[in-house]
């Protein structure tokens, strides 16, 4: 999601239409944004201002040196509940998701406990699947605009 301050509210067209260049979007270093982000990028579309941690976003917004940045909507909600709590409705998103990727869970075969760890993932994935649960966290999901492709599940789980 692009997260903006309040102030200066945004919206998807407004981000990419031709008009936008001088942005300065912030992102934090080491992470994955996308081919559409990438290509805006190098096409000078915005200025991208990287960061070490997740938490400067919103102090550089907050300061106002940054328009908008990237981050995902739950680990936004994380860092602002713990970092930000008195100014969490200083910021808001965009309401489409910048980037959707698929999560996986990955055993390393050369440590013997992880086989344990595996068989332990899968019964509890059983578990929140048989009893329903798994669908109502999904579904809690994306009624935070986040769409359910986030968790990595099933399409007959999926509501997009």
């Amino acid at each position: 999601m692009f997260f903006y301050h309040a102030d200066h509210p945004l919206d998807w067209q407004q981000i990419w239409s031709d008009n936008s260049r001088g942005y300065k979007v912030g992102a934090t270093l080491g992470y994955e944004y996308g081919s559409e982000f990438d290509l805006a990028e190098r096409r000078g579309h915005f200025q991208v201002i990287r960061y070490p941690d997740d938490k400067d976003g919103f102090r550089l917004l907050k300061r106002k040196k940054i328009d908008f940045f990237a981050m995902d909507l739950i680990v936004a909600e994380h860092t602002l509940k713990r970092f930000y709590p008195t100014v969490r409705d200083t910021f808001q998103h965009v309401s489409r998701p910048l980037h959707v990727v698929e999560l996986y869970l990955l055993f390393s075969k050369k440590d013997k406990r992880n086989l344990q760890l595996k068989r332990a993932f899968d019964r509890g994935y059983k578990t929140l699947k048989t009893s329903g649960r798994l669908k109502t966290l999904t579904m809690e999901c994306s009624q935070r605009s986040v769409p359910a492709t986030r968790l990595a599940c099933p399409p007959e789980f999926r509501s997009n």
